[in-house]
């Protein structure tokens, strides 16, 4: 929130609301403005937006809350819909799953035996990791590995994911960690085997990365002048995109960078929340008036 800057009367967007932790604090700071919040996760997005709303008038906060089901890759259309002019003075993106997603029976994690969805909205009828590990060919299979997981292991996995699925079709996630365990060499450390495959299949199930792009690429046309992007994220390849996404902006004239590193939790912090660990925040402030654009333009 420091590095964020939200104030009185803001236009702002939470486009990963979640469970609302940030949402509420941005409320809190934008009395009389108004906050878009976006999130993919239809219930989730009624049962916070109500909750945020409640907190509202008890707190009598004056604030608009424009709640939008979907992706936060629409945020412009979205933002147009909500907002005066379509402008935002501030934008947050928490890449990261909730504890809700991690722990509910979607199959997001390799930790709780659910069917192997694997997609934030739940939705069956377009694709899921069932589909991707019962029906990819093992060339698939390992370079989506090896792409969205950088698993080093990639071709075992993929061929032993292959060898499992003539027996019986593979459709839970206790059934692929098992599998995963099996063919990656026992190493020791905190992280489990199965770990950078859950990853790549949700990642590449959602589009992750693409959204992730195409919301970045609105920013430009979004921001009021000097307002503040703030991007969460929890893994290599979002980091990598959102920071050659914020240097290339400030390259070209169009923002400064607040976070010339990124900042990452405290010791303390990951103590009491170790699913903070790999959390990377990068800010940028978009320019006052674009280089090189006249008043006119």
């Amino acid at each position: 929130m420091d590095v964020l800057a939200p104030r009185r009367g803001d236009a702002c967007i939470d486009g990963t609301l979640g469970a609302g932790g940030h949402a509420r604090e941005l409320l809190r700071r934008i009395p009389g403005g108004i906050l878009l919040a976006v999130d993919w996760n239809g219930e989730a997005l009624r049962e916070t937006a109500a909750q945020l709303e409640r907190l509202v008038d008890t707190e009598r906060l004056g604030v608009t809350i424009c709640a939008r089901h979907g992706n936060f890759r629409d945020i412009k259309e979205f933002a147009a819909a909500c907002l005066p002019d379509g402008k935002a003075d501030c934008v947050l993106l928490d890449l990261g799953m909730s504890s809700d997603e991690l722990e509910g029976d979607r199959g997001m994690s390799f930790r709780k035996d659910a069917p192997l969805i694997m997609r934030y909205d739940g939705d069956t009828r377009k694709l899921t990791g069932a589909q991707v590990v019962n029906e990819y060919r093992e060339a698939e299979l390992r370079d989506i590995l090896r792409t969205y997981g950088e698993e080093r292991y990639a071709h075992r996995i993929a061929r032993a994911i292959v060898a499992r699925r003539k027996q019986e079709r593979i459709y839970r996630t206790g059934d692929l960690a098992r599998i995963v365990e099996r063919a990656v060499p026992h190493i020791g450390g905190r992280r489990h085997p199965a770990l950078r495959t859950f990853l790549a299949l949700r990642v590449y199930v959602n589009e992750e990365l693409e959204n992730l792009k195409q919301a970045l690429d609105a920013l430009p046309e979004l921001m009021k002048p000097g307002g503040r992007t703030a991007v969460i994220s929890f893994h290599s390849l979002e980091d990598r995109i959102v920071k050659n996404c914020f240097k290339d902006y400030e390259a070209e004239g169009k923002g400064t960078l607040l976070t010339k590193k990124p900042i990452v939790p405290t010791a303390a912090e990951r103590e009491e929340n170790p699913r903070s660990r790999s959390a990377k925040l990068r800010v940028i402030k978009f320019a006052e008036r674009i280089k090189g654009h006249s008043e006119r333009d």
